[in-house]
């Protein structure tokens, strides 16, 4: 009914009428509500974007493709329009049969890509990062089949720059086991959180006092690691020191600025060359002992407590976990989260996969028969 003396109109009886024509339509212009006889265009406004806006009972904004003016819309009629475009979307898909995703993948994840040079080795390292892979294959068959002609000398050169990180993820047998490299302003969200010195295996008086002299001195060769452990009265033979260090490693506690003495522990520069490397030199015995220590304990040596800073917020690093995983996998699973073995698993960065499909950035269906 048209409104005689609209000016008079209590606030609340003005909040009523604007909530009725907003439920009653999808979004509504303000000057309709006028030419309506509820509120003025001004009223509305006021209106819409004060109590409404405020009581999280209208929405304002641009509803309509075609409007020219401010529009509001009542909440519920938003979530109801979101849920079915959602549904409808979902509608579009057609599962395909799992045989099509093992074709995609590995064009997704840049097998046999004809990109070659540093920068395609740091667009792979971009697509992997986070990723527990062992170090035994990282190079030959990880590295090699995305980047014809791959030479070691790339990656060397990121490290060197201290752009790009390496950390330990856990031992495989004596001398392999898995590590994640990252970009340095990306370590804080992917980097393992810290494990208890009795569960990792690091808990004898070995790994206390390398522990102790890398986090009170910061970055230490060789020489100096082993006159620490000599110091605190322990056996200080390599071989005792090099196993202490490297169960460090594989707790994700300790790294080196390069790869040099990861390569030599697993043996890959010695045993198995990347297929497709530039080096056409013989593999030098990286086994050997020298004055400067084993080979598998060259470098400089330090702890990955300073990649923790500053420590980013649950929903910080979920929402980075989730974009790293989609990106890595194009079509993300339950079980790629699952073997990804992030923390809190496929439920960690469900919300975060949620939201995004709410704001139109991913979409959520049934894509692949089976799984």
């Amino acid at each position: 009914p048209t409104l005689g003396d609209r000016s008079a109109l209590e606030p609340h009886t003005q909040q009523a009428a604007m909530r009725h024509r907003l439920q009653c339509i999808d979004a509504q212009v303000h000057h309709d509500l006028e030419a309506g006889g509820c509120v003025s265009a001004q009223q509305g406004t006021v209106i819409v974007q004060g109590e409404l806006l405020g009581a999280g009972r209208g929405g304002a904004g641009g509803c309509d493709r075609g409007g020219t003016g401010g529009e509001g819309c009542d909440v519920d009629v938003l979530r109801q329009l979101r849920r079915r475009s959602l549904a409808a979307l979902r509608n579009e898909i057609a599962p395909v049969e799992s045989p099509a995703l093992a074709r995609f993948l590995p064009r997704w994840q840049q097998v046999g890509s004809r990109h070659r040079g540093p920068d395609a080795v740091a667009e792979v390292v971009s697509m992997l990062q986070g990723a527990a892979l062992p170090a035994s294959v990282l190079e030959p068959d990880v590295l090699a089949v995305r980047v014809p002609d791959y030479s070691p000398a790339d990656l060397d050169a990121m490290f060197a720059s201290g752009e790009l990180l390496w950390s330990g993820a856990g031992a495989l047998g004596v001398h392999d086991g898995r590590i994640r490299l990252m970009w340095r302003d990306q370590a804080p969200a992917l980097l393992s959180p810290p494990t208890d010195p009795v569960d990792s295996g690091t808990d004898e008086p070995h790994h206390h006092v390398l522990r102790d002299h890398l986090r009170a001195r910061g970055a230490s060769f060789w020489a100096d690691l082993v006159a620490a452990v000599a110091a605190a009265e322990l056996p200080y033979d390599d071989e005792t020191v090099l196993a202490a260090l490297w169960d460090l490693v594989w707790a994700g506690e300790v790294t080196n600025d390069t790869l040099a003495a990861l390569r030599a522990k697993v043996g890959g520069s010695s045993s198995r060359r990347a297929s497709g490397a530039r080096s056409r030199r013989a593999a030098p015995n990286l086994r050997r002992v020298s004055r400067l220590g084993p080979p598998a304990g060259a470098g400089r040596w330090s702890c990955t407590d300073s990649w923790r800073e500053p420590v980013p917020s649950d929903t910080e690093s979920a929402t980075i976990r989730a974009l790293h995983l989609l990106d890595r996998y194009g079509v993300l699973t339950r079980e790629m989260a699952l073997a990804e073995g992030i923390v809190g698993g496929f439920a960690g960065v469900y919300p975060v996969l949620k939201l995004l499909e709410e704001r139109g950035q991913v979409r959520r269906g049934y894509f692949v028969a089976g799984l």
